[in-house]
């Protein structure tokens, strides 16, 4: 559909949203009127006429009701509309960027989704009611309408003194949050390790630590939300002492009637109310903003698709690593040739999987160049495709086929032709848990046939031959060499038959 019909779809539904509610509003003020006329009937003994008045009310009652209920149906499709849109483009951020952050995928997208996108809606609904209750106001009496102005005003007080330290507490909030869940989840990925060297106790004292600091943010956070809301609901009771003080005046000078105090008192929680739930409702939109500045991608801020790789030379030119004083990449230099074989050596801690994440783009540089070339020209290599397979698993909960496949249109044949030649026995429609149902030799073969079944025109392999016999070490070792592509591996075969079949071998 084109953006500009869905723009005016989107103005005309708000519209409806705005009328909706409007009339939704208008019925309340005018129920709250025709209580104050029932009530003069009755006094006056007119009987017929309050059973006609009541009759108007139940009316209004209905027209109210359903016109909020569409108001709200509407307001729920807008939003999570728009959510799912949020949602789209912030998976398309994290994707391509190098780290992300899983509470923006739960509470930080639910926080979003009710503190935002809702209270605008809910805040438009109770202004709307405020409006009509004070024309109402007005009806009665011009200086009940003074009155009431003053007195709902009162409860507005309570976000301005508590509006700065809420903000800090939020951020404060969402910085804990953060912390606390990628400790947590990244101790739970590697709960092996921490039982194998026992320290679950060492482990639990760190995350004891960040769990009372995450759980005295959230306390803050949401004492002061509280203490606005009551705060603003007390300040809302004072007022209703206001409208008596007034109301008993007007009917003591024979301005109004007691019917018209009780219209006034009704349409004073069209008043009151509103004002007291929108100081709740502001506190929680203020609370949300943080969060959504933070997951709201730009467009213009996201990359654009990469392109494959054409037939370049990767230049590396005086790259440096370092994690914190260690160095673990000092000034290394180097350029592949396009459709060579380069094979990567050196003891464990040398740095070998580091240089290979850092071409490939999985981490940052300290300091040095990494570009490609090809007949003099310059490509940077970010805005281009390298295949790459690593040493940990990257499949999916889905069949052996949508692995291989990994959303790519790939026929059936063909990847059926790859799986016999690795050896993998299992039907394609088969679906594998990566976890449990799998060996690490099969995960590893499955890797490699993604890889390997549409390479790239600059292919990185880090340990490709992990958890494998000694046969289907040779096949995996074939099929890589044999690719019309530059090749970059880390292995620690050593044999002199194996090394012999590389172009040039690189020692770090």
């Amino acid at each position: 559909m084109d953006d500009s019909i869905k723009n005016k779809k989107y103005i005309f539904l708000n519209i409806l949203i705005v009328l909706l509610f409007s009339l939704s509003a208008y019925s309340l003020s005018k129920t709250g009127i025709l209580m104050g006329d029932t009530i003069n009937q009755l006094s006056d003994k007119n009987y017929n006429d309050a059973f006609k008045v009541i009759g108007f009310i139940s009316i209004f009652v209905v027209v109210g009701f359903f016109s909020n209920l569409l108001a709200f149906r509407i307001m729920f499709k807008i939003a999570s509309r728009r959510m799912f849109f949020i949602k789209n483009k912030l998976l398309k951020r994290d994707i391509q960027s190098k780290d992300y952050k899983k509470a923006d995928y739960s509470t930080n997208i639910d926080t979003v989704y009710q503190g935002k996108f809702l209270t605008i809606y809910n805040i438009i609904n109770l202004v709307l009611t405020m409006i009509f209750a004070i024309i109402a106001l007005i009806s009665i009496d011009i200086r009940a309408f003074f009155v009431a102005l003053l007195a709902s005003a009162l409860p507005l007080l309570a976000p301005q003194i508590t509006k700065n330290k809420l903000k800090e507490y939020t951020n404060r909030f969402i910085n804990q949050t953060e912390a606390f869940q990628h400790f947590t989840y990244e101790h739970l990925d590697i709960k092996d390790e921490i039982s194998r060297f026992n320290v679950e106790n060492k482990v639990l004292e760190r995350y004891k630590k960040l769990n009372l600091k995450h759980e005295i943010s959230r306390l803050k956070q949401r004492n002061l939300i509280n203490l606005s809301g009551i705060l603003g609901s007390s300040l809302g009771s004072f007022s209703y002492v206001l409208v008596f003080l007034a109301g008993s005046y007007l009917v003591k000078s024979n301005i109004i009637k007691v019917g018209a105090v009780i219209s006034l008192i009704q349409l004073m929680n069209y008043l009151v109310e509103p004002v007291v739930a929108i100081v709740s409702l502001k506190a929680n939109y203020d609370a949300a903003k943080p969060m959504y500045e933070k997951i709201n991608v730009k467009e213009e801020n996201i990359n654009s698709k990469k392109e494959e790789v054409k037939k370049f030379d990767l230049v590396v030119d005086k790259l440096n690593f370092s994690f914190g004083h260690k160095k673990i990449i000092d000034d290394f230099s180097k350029t592949f040739e396009y459709g060579k074989k380069y094979l990567i050596c050196g003891e464990s801690g040398r740095g070998k999987s580091t240089l290979l994440r850092l071409i490939s783009g999985q981490l940052n540089m300290v300091s040095g160049k990494i570009y490609f070339k090809s007949n003099g020209e310059i490509f940077d290599t970010k805005n281009y495709l390298m295949g790459y397979q690593n040493q940990q698993s990257k499949l999916i909960s889905d069949t052996i086929y949508e692995n291989i496949s990994f959303y790519r249109s790939i026929d059936e044949k063909s990847i059926d032709k790859i799986k016999n030649k690795f050896g993998i026995d299992s039907s394609l429609d088969r679906k594998i848990d990566p976890i449990d149902d799998l060996s690490g030799g099969e995960k590893t073969r499955i890797e490699l046939m993604r890889a390997l079944i549409r390479p790239k025109n600059i292919m990185i392999f880090d340990e490709p031959t992990t958890g494998l016999n000694t046969k289907m070490q040779k096949k995996v070792i074939d099929e890589i060499l044999k690719l019309d592509s530059t090749v970059i591996m880390v292995s620690h075969i050593d044999n002199r038959e194996f090394l012999d079949r590389f172009d040039e071998i690189i020692y770090l």
